[in-house]
């Protein structure tokens, strides 16, 4: 199966920097990232190194960070080792606490594939890892447990003192899938993935799939392993899910596809190499919107979020768009943000001068990108001190204001993930090799390609 889409130096004082009318997050992590409260100081807070950055995830909550990354023999996290016991892969998941320690430390192992494609914090702090199970044999955990022999479904939460427990498996067809992202907050878990000719969450069987890439959505009441209500978008050709976003009883859904596809019972055709649908559903699951985003490029989701006019601001890889008359053309930049309100009719959007991922805390919307040449946004020029650099900019719904911060040095940064762990702080890991300046905080990879997580308090 394909990879997954999706997919600082500078400590400006910024006050809220709202996005227009989307104002604070309806749901999602507002459980955490959205109260009032102050976790530690403005600008770079610390650094910490994990020895690989294959499949590097991360997020956080109350200004803490729970990582993961998939290894196989050992790994490392801030210098201490880990080994896994798995003959193929393992997964480590890791947990900063809010001075950048590591607090604790689980392996998830099986007797043969162990793999997380996306984490979130639970409310009661668990991390929850989601992805993969394959060829489980009953001795190393939950995500040893047999399955269907082929690759499962699988959420696993690990709680602080690195104790790990299944809160789901959901058991594939005669064709893989693969959990890739959650969102969890007090009114529930959101989980979306992949799948091939079948799939079955608890006692709910999904619709039988026409080929091995097939996008699925469901939701869960705290606590449950069946969903109540799942959908998959299906279609000839493959497709990817985005990751969805809870906001209270309502979900923001979306994805990409490939060819003629249906979504919520209505056939949508295809524009370009890739197109982008995005959605809000209800508690039933039912759609209150569904919006198509397409151009003759290719266009891919990079983030979405719930706004509080019950709509949803998907931010987009994608060509020259024209959405309900207006006009956004590819020369603005190769990103766009796009705000649908609670009917799905176009709100406001902006070009982006990268396509990028969003995240929301209580000062506002901020994105990241990787630079490799001097870019100016907002009035400022950033030129990246080594081959890259991973650049942090605000964002409203004139696109992107101002540069906030840079995660640079002499070696070469790109850009792995971006997280909001905080109403004052966001972690942005990036994929590291040589000299890395992160304000005063620096480190030296050498040769060495590894993840460095950089929390920024805003």
């Amino acid at each position: 199966m394909r990879a997954r889409v999706l997919v600082v130096a500078l400590a400006l004082g910024c006050g809220r920097i709202d996005f227009g009318s989307l104002g604070a997050r309806d749901g999602g992590a507002s459980d955490a990232i959205d109260a009032a409260v102050s976790t530690g100081p403005l600008g770079p807070r610390w650094l910490a190194q994990l020895g690989t950055t294959a499949f590097l995830i991360a997020s956080g909550r109350g200004g803490e960070v729970a990582a993961s990354v998939e290894f196989q023999g050992s790994v490392t996290a801030n210098a201490t080792m880990f080994t896994g016991r798995s003959p193929y892969m393992s997964t480590l998941a890791a947990r900063f606490d809010r001075t950048g320690a590591l607090a604790s430390a689980a392996v998830l192992d099986s007797a043969g594939f162990c793999n997380m494609r996306g984490v979130t914090v639970l409310p009661n702090g668990d991390t929850l890892d989601v992805g993969l199970a394959l060829d489980g044999a009953s001795m190393w955990g939950p995500c040893d447990t047999p399955g269907s022999g082929h690759e499962d479904a699988i959420a696993v939460a690990v709680d602080r003192l690195g104790n790990q427990t299944l809160v789901g498996l959901w058991l594939a067809g005669s064709v893989n899938a693969q959990a890739w992202y959650a969102d969890a907050t007090s009114d529930g878990l959101a989980v979306t993935g992949i799948y091939g000719d079948a799939l079955t969450l608890g006692t709910t069987a999904l619709p039988p799939a026409q080929n091995n890439e097939q996008a699925f959505f469901a939701r869960f009441a705290p606590g449950a392993t069946s969903p109540t209500w799942s959908t998959a978008s299906l279609g000839a050709l493959p497709n990817a899910p985005a990751p969805p976003v809870i906001a209270g009883a309502d979900t923001c859904l979306a994805g990409s596809y490939m060819g003629t596809t249906t979504i919520f019972g209505t056939a949508y055709a295809n524009a370009g190499a890739d197109d982008v649908w995005v959605a809000r559903v209800d508690a039933t699951g039912a759609p209150r919107f569904v919006r198509v985003v397409q151009s003759s490029a290719d266009d891919l989701p990079t983030a979405l979020l719930a706004s509080n006019d019950g709509g949803c601001v998907v931010a987009v890889q994608a060509g020259d768009l024209v959405v309900d008359g207006t006009s956004l053309p590819a020369s603005g930049g190769a990103g766009a943000v796009l705000h649908f309100g609670p009917s799905g009719a176009f709100v406001a959007g902006a070009r982006l001068p990268v396509a990028m991922p969003l995240v929301r805390v209580a000062s506002g919307v901020y994105g990241a990108f990787t630079a490799t040449a001097p870019i100016t946004i907002g009035g400022t020029t950033y030129t990246p001190a080594g081959a890259a650099d991973v650049v942090i900019v605000a964002v409203d719904d004139t696109g992107a204001r101002a540069i906030v911060g840079a995660v640079g040095g002499a070696g070469s940064q790109q850009l792995v993930q971006l997280a909001a762990i905080a109403p004052d702080a966001i972690v942005v890991a990036v994929s590291n090799i040589g000299a890395l300046a992160f304000g005063a905080l620096v480190d030296d990879s050498g040769s060495a390609d590894v993840g460095e997580l950089a929390v920024l308090g805003l």
